[in-house]
């Protein structure tokens, strides 16, 4: 008679863990400044001044307009809920599209470029959205002939943000705690995969003698 394979528990704190590298990977720089650098011209045609739709980002129009560049998720969408904010068109999504490119996402774009068919090239949009700095999810379906693509209505995608956000927002006291998960787990990666191949010398140097501290009189942002 088969024996089933023991189930296999996640450690604790491990979903918490997982919501910092959430965060963390909305902060991390490493996307291309292209759909800051449209949304910041479809504005300027509104009269919006550069400075005021960068607000919060830690972005000058230079920044936004250097191809080589890395800006990070939460920057985008800061950018974009003071466009929201400051010019509440219908149309400014849609006008912000118009001016990118498929040359404009780079290795993604130039996967898009390189599919087979229309069918191909939408469901590598899909597959691969994560490399375009996405705000939210999209999906296509076809149906007798016609393809049809789906997003979330607007209403519906500043109520997704706003939970998002509030669903990793920090308190200031949890932080050191946090800190301590996300360094226990580093060190021990470093400890199994890493300091096995060092030489004997550095196998008792302190790998993770960082301390993360709060700072006070601040607001965090995130």
């Amino acid at each position: 008679m088969p024996v089933s394979p023991p189930a296999r528990t996640a450690p604790a704190g491990a979903s918490r863990v997982a919501e910092v590298w959430g965060l963390i990977a909305r902060q991390e720089k490493r996307f291309s400044p292209c759909k800051l650098h449209a949304l910041t011209g479809v504005l300027a045609e509104e009269g919006v001044p550069a400075g005021a739709a960068l607000e919060g980002t830690e972005l000058d129009l230079a920044t936004v307009a250097d191809p080589f560049a890395l800006t990070s998720s939460q920057q985008f969408l800061i950018a974009a809920r003071n466009a929201i904010r400051l010019c509440p068109r219908p149309d400014l999504g849609l006008r912000v599209g118009r001016r990118l490119r498929a040359s404009s996402y780079g290795m993604y774009g130039y996967a898009l470029l390189c599919s087979e068919s229309m069918r191909h090239m939408f469901d590598t949009a899909v597959r691969y959205h994560q490399l375009a700095n996405p705000m939210m999810a999209i999906r296509w379906a076809e149906v007798d002939g016609t393809a049809s693509w789906f997003f979330p209505s607007r209403a519906k995608l500043l109520a997704a943000v706003d939970h998002w956000r509030g669903e990793r927002l920090v308190p200031r006291k949890s932080i050191p705690m946090m800190a301590e998960a996300v360094i226990a787990q580093l060190d021990a990666g470093t400890a199994r995969h890493v300091a096995p191949h060092l030489p004997r010398s550095l196998q008792s140097v302190p790998r993770a003698n960082i301390r993360f501290l709060v700072p006070k009189e601040q607001i965090l942002k995130g």
